[in-house]
C-alpha cells in the first residue's frame, strides 16, 4: 500500500509505538486500511456520529483495504475519487465520502482532496506569449487524465503538452501552487532557390532543431550556410556528434542537413543555393558560298564564325578541322561565361565539280558542343549558271588534237550532278573533215562532267 493520509486533528487520534493510530475511545477491530495510515470509520448509527471523522485530508494516491475480504468500496464524488478494482483515483480536489460494504454493512469516510494550481507561462523570445500561442495542457504521470492550464490538481509531476504533442518539460506540484515558463524562440529562414522538407517557425527553448535543404531544379545546395542566435554568429563544427554545445550548428554539404543544439535565442538561417555547371556553346551560322567554275584558282571570301559560351562555366575549346574547307585559327581558345571566340572558314581551291556540303563540329570541355553547315558549289561549265539553266560553249569537237568550232555544247547542274550534252553541227564538221588529210581523228572534247551527251546524226557517223 502506497502513499500518505494527512490528519486535520490530531487531537481526535490515539497514537503510539507499535499501534495504529485511531480514533480515541473506538476500538481497533473497526478500522479500515485507507492507506499506509489506517482510516477509522463509523456505522451510520446515531451512537457512532460522534466518531465520525469528518476532517481527514488527502494529498496524494492511497490503497484501500477489504480486498481479501471482498468488500466492496463506492465514492460518492467520481469527479474527487473514482475507484475501479479497489484502486482509488484522485481526480481533482475537493470532498467526497468513501463507503465500504460488507454483508450490508456499510461503513463510510469522509475524505478531502488537496489540490494546488500548476500553471504554466508561455514566453516567445523573451516576452509573453499570446496570439497563435500554443494550447497548454497537463498530463498526470502514470495516467491518462489531462488538466488545464492554471487548474487546481494534486501532488505529483506533470506533463506539459503544447498542442497535444508532450513537449518534454514536466511541472511539479508539492504542497503549494506551482508555476513554471516554456521559453518558446522563433526560426526564420532566409533561402533562394532552397526549400525544406519541414521548417518550424518556433522552437522550445533547450532542444535541438534539425533541417534538411535541397535544391531546387538547375541548382545544388552551397558549401556553407550562415546561422545566427540572438543575431550572434554561430559557431559550425565539422560533424553532427560534435553538436553538444548550444551556440554551435552542423551542416554537411553534401546531404544538406543542419543540425542546432540547444535552441536558446531567435534562429536566423540563411542558405543560397548555386547554379548547377552548365556547358554549352552556340555558334553562328555560314551562308552559301559563291558558287565556282571548276578548275578555279581564287577561293571564295572567307566568312567569320562566333561561337558563344551560354553556360555558367568557363570551356576551353578544341581547333575545328574540316575536309573541303580551310579552318582559320580559334581567336581564343578558353571563353569565360558570356565570352566569345571566332574563326574562319573558306573553301578549298582545286575541288571537283559538284555540292561540297560539311558539317563543322565545334567541341568543348565537359561534352560542351556545336556545330556548322557549309555549303558551296564548284560548276563544269566555263561560266556558271543557275541550277538548270544550260551554260554554252562551241568548241565541242577534237580532231587530231585540236578543239574544233563544230557545234555547241551545254551544261546542266541538277540535285548536285552536272550533265553536259554537245551538238555536232554536220556542216561544220564536213568542212573541217574535207581539210584535215586522211582518215582525221576526231574526238568528242573533254567536259569534266558527271554525265556527257554526244548527238551526231547518221551520216556524219
Amino acid at each position: 500500500m502506497t502513499g500518505t493520509v494527512i490528519f486535520n486533528d490530531e487531537t481526535r487520534w490515539v497514537t503510539g509505538t507499535a499501534i495504529y493510530p485511531r480514533l480515541k475511545a473506538m476500538d481497533t477491530t473497526v478500522a479500515a486500511y485507507v492507506s499506509v495510515t489506517p482510516i477509522f470509520q463509523h456505522d451510520n448509527s446515531a451512537e457512532a456520529a460522534a466518531d465520525f471523522d469528518n476532517a481527514t485530508a488527502v494529498g496524494t494516491d492511497f490503497t484501500l483495504g477489504g480486498v481479501a475480504d471482498s468488500v466492496a468500496w463506492t465514492s460518492d464524488t467520481t469527479s474527487v475519487i473514482s475507484i475501479a478494482d479497489y484502486i482509488p483515483t484522485i481526480v481533482a480536489g475537493g470532498p467526497t465520502i468513501l463507503t465500504a460494504t460488507k454483508d450490508g454493512v456499510k461503513r463510510t469516510v469522509k475524505l478531502n482532496v488537496k489540490s494546488y494550481s500548476a500553471t504554466v507561462n508561455v514566453k516567445k523570445n523573451g516576452s509573453a506569449w499570446t496570439t497563435g500561442a500554443p494550447s497548454i495542457k497537463l498530463k498526470r504521470d502514470t495516467t491518462t487524465l489531462e488538466y488545464n492550464n492554471g487548474a487546481s490538481v494534486i501532488s505529483g509531476t506533470y506533463s506539459i503538452l503544447a498542442d497535444n504533442t508532450d513537449t518534454g518539460s514536466n511541472i511539479t506540484v508539492g504542497t503549494s501552487a506551482a508555476t513554471v515558463t516554456l521559453d518558446y524562440y522563433s526560426v526564420s529562414y532566409t533561402n533562394s532557390n532552397i526549400s525544406f522538407a519541414s521548417a518550424p517557425t518556433v522552437i522550445l527553448g533547450g532542444s535541438d532543431l534539425t533541417l534538411s535543404a535541397t535544391a531546387n531544379s538547375g541548382y545544388q545546395i552551397p558549401a556553407s550556410i550562415s546561422v545566427t542566435m540572438d543575431m550572434q554568429s554561430m559557431t559550425s563544427v565539422a560533424s553532427a556528434a560534435d553538436t553538444d554545445t548550444s551556440g554551435e550548428y552542423y551542416y554537411n554539404a553534401n546531404t544538406g542537413n543542419i543540425k542546432i543544439v540547444k535552441v536558446n535565442g531567435a534562429v536566423s538561417i540563411s542558405v543560397t543555393a548555386i547554379a548547377s555547371p552548365t556547358y554549352a556553346l552556340t555558334a553562328s551560322a555560314l551562308t552559301l558560298f559563291a558558287a565556282q567554275t571548276v578548275g578555279y584558282a581564287t577561293a571564295p571570301t572567307a566568312q567569320t564564325v562566333t561561337i558563344t559560351n551560354t553556360g555558367n562555366q568557363a570551356i576551353t575549346l578544341t581547333q575545328p578541322t574540316s575536309s573541303n574547307y580551310t579552318i582559320g585559327a580559334l581567336s581564343t581558345t578558353n571563353i569565360t561565361i558570356d565570352g566569345i571566340a571566332t574563326f574562319t572558314v573558306q573553301p578549298k581551291t582545286a575541288l571537283a565539280v559538284g555540292t561540297h556540303t560539311e558539317t563543322i563540329n565545334i567541341v568543348g570541355t565537359n561534352s560542351a558542343a556545336a556545330s556548322i553547315s557549309a555549303q558551296f558549289d564548284v560548276n563544269a561549265a566555263i561560266n556558271s549558271g543557275s541550277s538548270g539553266v544550260p551554260s554554252l560553249t562551241n568548241e565541242v569537237v577534237v580532231v587530231n588534237g585540236e578543239k574544233q568550232d563544230a557545234g555547241s555544247l551545254a551544261t546542266t547542274t541538277s540535285g548536285g550532278q552536272t550533265t553536259t550534252t554537245i551538238t555536232v553541227d554536220d556542216t561544220k564538221l564536213d568542212k573541217l573533215l574535207e581539210s584535215s588529210g586522211e582518215k582525221p581523228r576526231v574526238t568528242l572534247a573533254s567536259t569534266g562532267s558527271d554525265v556527257t551527251v554526244g548527238q551526231l546524226n547518221g551520216q556524219t557517223v
